[in-house]
């Protein structure tokens, strides 16, 4: 197989990896507030405590509750992502020297 021909087939399955994983892995089909189960009681309890008595104080917990909540997200976010290169890496190395393990002795 030739350099170009290994660099389109790789540069392809990359683009609809992405295209696989923007349109149809949403994690929060409901939203963030509601389906992430990290502090999900506290979160709620905020919530509604924020709606029927909207005070500072209860607008400042809500916030908070929600700044919490992105933290947690953003290094599972992270950590997915890193893992996700780390094997489309490995992938593409292992299919970028598969001439050479079919090629025989030299």
């Amino acid at each position: 197989m030739t350099r170009n021909s290994k660099v389109t087939i790789i540069v392809v399955a990359l683009i609809l990896e992405l295209f696989w994983l923007s349109k149809f892995c949403n994690p929060w089909p409901h939203g963030e507030a509601w389906d992430v189960s990290y502090r999900r009681p506290a979160r709620v309890a905020a919530f509604f405590a924020n709606i029927k008595h909207q005070t500072p104080a209860t607008e400042a917990n809500w916030q908070r509750e929600m700044r919490l909540l992105h933290k947690h997200e953003r290094w599972k976010i992270y950590s997915v992502l890193g893992l996700l290169v780390g094997v489309n890496g490995i992938l593409i190395y292992y299919f970028w020297s598969y001439d050479s393990w079919t090629a025989g002795p030299a």
